[in-house]
């Protein structure tokens, strides 16, 4: 679960560079694993 929580984080910081529409849709779909 752990190793989950670090892939989403390294995911999140690439998100900074992409759309934000895109970062929120990406963002929601690790939300939506990890629950």
């Amino acid at each position: 679960m752990k190793a989950i929580g670090v892939c989403a984080f390294l995911t999140a910081m690439d998100m900074l560079f992409e759309d934000e529409y895109w970062q929120i849709q990406k963002l929601r779909g690790h939300l939506a694993i990890m629950l």
